[in-house]
């Protein structure tokens, strides 16, 4: 695999928070949902058509609570897979820079000063992380 896909495969990483952060945030929604419909249907008289319609909503946001639920899991088990690919770098400075990069989301400024390296050192370092990281995956 070339650099320029590694690099394209390891920035999939800040896409896929951002995709979880906004999942998650779906999730509250609908539970949010869901409880406000079911106090409805606890505290409405008893009519036959209500009840079942209700209740069908509710089933309907459970559904798509329970799919979202899946998306997160597809998206998480990508993430452990480009995490597994940095962490199979044999140099512990290098996985921290791929760390604070791709995973943390600094800016490369923001690594080089937590790394104390300079701007260019720490580019030079990650162009050898590229080189050196097992990227097995089809994607």
């Amino acid at each position: 695999m070339y650099i320029q896909e590694k690099k394209q495969y390891l920035r999939r990483l800040r896409i896929l928070n951002i995709s979880i952060r906004q999942k998650l945030n779906e999730i509250e929604q609908l539970e949010s949902l869901t409880q406000r419909l079911t106090s409805v249907v606890s505290d409405m008289p008893k009519t036959q058509g209500n009840n079942k319609k209700l209740e069908d909503n509710i089933a309907k946001l459970i559904d798509l609570e329970a799919a979202v639920n899946d998306e997160i899991d597809d998206l998480i088990a990508i993430r452990q897979e480009i995490e597994a690919a940095i962490e199979s770098l044999p140099k512990e400075d290098l996985k921290i820079i791929m760390r604070l990069y791709y995973v943390n989301g600094l800016t490369w400024e923001k690594v080089a000063a937590e790394m104390d390296y300079t701007w260019r050192n720490i580019h030079y370092a990650h162009k050898r992380a590229l080189r050196m990281i097992k990227i097995n995956i089809n994607w």
